[in-house]
This record gives C-alpha cells, structure tokens and sequence, in this order.
C-alpha cells in the first residue's frame, strides 16, 4: 500500500500565498502577469480647485497646470482635478485596456460629463478603469479624475484616530496597461482556495482539499505560458463543482455601493 504524504499546511499555505502576493516574488508569480504591457501617460493636467465644484464649472473655469507621475498634493480634505489626455495605442486592438490610476486617496473619474466609476487608491484596493468600454482604439480622448485628498475613512491611521493634518497624497501611478483577464480568473479561484484553507477549521476536510487543489494548480501553473492557465482552471473547477450534499445552503452574494456626502 502506498504511503500517503500528508503537506504541512503552513508550508503549504505560504507557497499559495506567495504565489499570488503583490508584494513578494512579482516578477515571477502570477499577480505579476496580470498586465502585459504598459504605457505611461504624458498628457496630465493639474487644477487646485477651490472647494467642491460642478463638473461643467471646472471646465468653465480651471486653469490648468502641468502635472506628471510622482507629484504630491495638498492640504488635507482639498479638492484637486486632473485632465488626462489619452489615446489608446493601436497595437493593442483586440485587448482589454484599463487606466491605472492611484493618487493613493480617493478619485473620481469622469468622461463627457459623467462620473463612470470610483478609485480608492490607499492600499491599492481600487485603481483600475476598463478604459476600451468607453473609448476606442486610436482614439485621442481627454478623461478627467476629480481627487479628494483624503482616505476611505478619513485621513488618520485608524478608524478611530484623529486626521494626520500634515498628510500628503502622491500620484503613484498613471498610465494605461493590457490586462490579463485569464491570468485574473485563475488569480480569483487560488484567492478563493486559500481563503477555505486558511478560514475553514483543520477538522474540515474540505479546508485540506481546496489547499491540495491550489498545491496542484501552481505544480501545473506555468506564469510564462498563460496556454497553462485554462488547464488550471479546470481543476479549480473541479474542486468548485463539489457538494457538500442536497441538504446544503445556497449562498448569494450582493455588492452595494455608497457614497458619504458631507
């Protein structure tokens, strides 16, 4: 009878962890292939604005500065407008192109007077804009982002903690990049995998199966062959389409959005 090899779970764990980090050993895992190509943006615009304006006042009325990648902007609870001047480059025709922007605070973006979607740039949790929803390749547009200078949840260090009234936001990151969306897919089922292995109790077998599934899906996974990433979605699948039996819970989940008006 052969003897089974029982993986020790920290180990385990860790490697999936690294495995999708955005922080450690990106230059080869898979959240390092989520863009395959970049370019930055050079045409970027700055206004100071003087509070809260309406859109078609700020058109009306800005004067517009140079900005770049880098700069850093103040004081804290300040308003700030940015006019991007973009064109989506041609050989990219076919792909799926996002604006990546984080000013690492809150932002809004706008195109032809309407608000389309929102950035939390602190954390990196929210800075990317599918930008070839809206406009189409070879086509020289301008976008605007309307910036607060603030977090998610005020501008101190904790929910609780009072503003940090010195804090500067830096544009960290402006430029436009070919997104990978079967590198995303499969980066969601192994978030998914070791999320059930790292919350799910040791009794549970199915903590130990989703670890063994997301173990077996980086043996295949080959971050320079994204030919490699369908074939591990099928084992991911695999593992999904698993029931625990007829008796269990159906769950669904809703997004909700809000918005803190002051």
């Amino acid at each position: 009878m052969d003897t089974v090899q029982i993986k020790n779970k920290r180990t385990a764990v860790e490697r999936i962890d690294k495995f999708i980090s955005s922080k450690y050993f990106t230059d080869v895992n898979l959240r390092g292939k989520l863009y395959t190509d970049t370019e930055k943006i050079s045409g970027i615009s700055h206004y100071h604005a003087p509070g809260r304006l309406p859109y078609a006042e700020v058109l009306s009325t800005a004067e517009w500065l140079a900005a770049a990648e880098g700069d850093s902007f103040s004081p804290l609870w300040s308003t700030h407008w940015f006019r991007l001047s973009v064109t989506v480059p041609t050989k990219w025709i076919g792909q799926e192109v996002r604006l990546r922007w984080n000013s690492n605070s809150e932002a809004l973006l706008w195109k032809d007077g309407v608000p389309l979607q929102g950035f939390s740039g602190a954390g990196g949790k929210r800075t990317d804009f599918i930008l070839t929803d809206v406009v189409s390749f070879g086509e020289r547009c301008e976008i605007y982002i309307e910036m607060a200078c603030n977090d998610m949840f005020g501008a101190g260090d904790c929910l609780i903690s009072p503003p940090n009234c010195n804090k500067t936001y830096t544009l960290s990151s402006v430029e436009l990049a070919v997104f990978n969306r079967g590198a995303y897919n499969l980066l969601m089922d192994l978030e998914v995998l070791l999320g059930m292995s790292k919350a799910l109790p040791d009794s549970d077998l199915r903590a130990y199966r989703a670890l063994y599934t997301a173990n077996d899906i980086i043996n295949l996974c080959d971050t320079s062959k994204p030919e490699t990433y369908s074939e591990c979605r099928d084992i991911a699948a695999k593992f999904f389409a698993l029931k625990n039996g007829d008796c269990q819970h159906t769950v669904h989940a809703m997004g909700h959005c809000h918005i803190d008006a002051g």
